[in-house]
């Protein structure tokens, strides 16, 4: 369970950035908030497992990005892998 302390400075941390928002990009933004759901790392680490709340899969590395990370294609008929550790389509019809 969450501690008093960190839901919050969650609810901080995520009113300093709609303040934020607010202030450079979009007027009135705070007034037309019906639902807010605030994620952290944590959050992340609790629904998905991902190592130290990773939201893109294993380490983002030059060795472990983009082009370089595995196709979404496989040799399965209409089988295709999706998800934070294979590249997406798009990137898969770079050269």
């Amino acid at each position: 369970m969450e501690s008093a302390w960190y839901r919050k400075e969650k609810e901080r941390m995520a009113e300093v950035l709609i303040r934020k928002a607010e202030r450079i990009l979009l007027p009135g933004l705070s007034s037309a908030i019906e639902v807010k759901e605030i994620g952290t790392p944590l959050t992340n680490v609790r629904y998905t497992g991902h190592h130290r709340g990773a939201i893109y899969g294993w380490d983002q590395t030059v060795n472990n990005s983009g082009s370089v990370r595995v196709g979404h294609r496989t040799p399965i008929k209409n089988l295709y892998l999706a998800g934070a550790w294979c590249r997406s389509p798009v990137t898969d019809t770079v050269p």
